[in-house]
């Protein structure tokens, strides 16, 4: 069965990780319209929230299209979106045939350095190793800049292997790391979500 028929929710301790829905829109504008959101972030600024809502009916189209699962990330105590999680495929694949995938993150200024991105990437790492099969790669690009992210994606074990230089225009230098099936311990099973969406 395919793993994507049903969006994979997935809570961990402190987190649910969920499928994106319209009426977050506003607690999406509200953290990626801040002045200090993309300071060393690779993704822009909003400053209206159409453009929040334009981000959210792309991220759902891309789930349906099987070319991207985007979580938004919400504290287990009930609070608004703080963030989110992608996993992309690669060039023309699919996301669940592809031997490698591309992820990404991003948390809200005001609930960084604690520990949330690397809970939440974590868990989406596992999740996605036990349910694809053919993947063997998770890829990250990060700005060079952007030491907090680089130091969360070595905490869950990612290895550095270049630096492009000058590769964004405004960002500069970007840092290419990778995650390997066979550098992961043992996978947490508890992580396979029950289903909760139909497409």
């Amino acid at each position: 069965m395919n793993p994507l028929f049903h969006f994979p929710e997935i809570s961990t301790a402190r987190l649910r990780l969920r499928q994106p829905r319209m009426n977050d829109a506003d607690a999406l504008f509200s953290y990626r319209s801040r002045d200090d959101f993309s300071a060393v972030a690779r993704v822009p600024r909003f400053t209206h929230k159409w453009e929040a809502e334009a981000h959210i009916f792309t991220t759902l189209q891309g789930y349906y299209q099987q070319k991207k699962v985007c979580w938004f990330i919400e504290l287990i105590d009930g609070s608004p979106v703080v963030g989110s999680v992608s996993l992309l495929a690669m060039k023309d694949d699919s996301i669940g045939s592809s031997h490698r995938l591309e992820i990404s993150s991003e948390i809200s200024p005001e609930y960084r350095s604690k520990g949330l991105a690397t809970e939440a990437k974590k868990a989406i790492i596992s999740w996605a190793f036990l349910v694809f099969p053919s993947l063997r790669r998770i890829h990250s690009e990060i700005a060079a800049s952007n030491t907090a992210s680089i130091h969360v994606n070595e905490k869950l074990g990612f290895q550095k292997e270049g630096r492009l230089r000058a590769f964004e225009a405004q960002e500069g230098d970007v840092v290419v790391m990778s995650f390997l099936r066979e550098d992961q311990t043992e996978p947490n099973k508890a992580l396979v979500p029950k289903p909760t969406a139909q497409l």
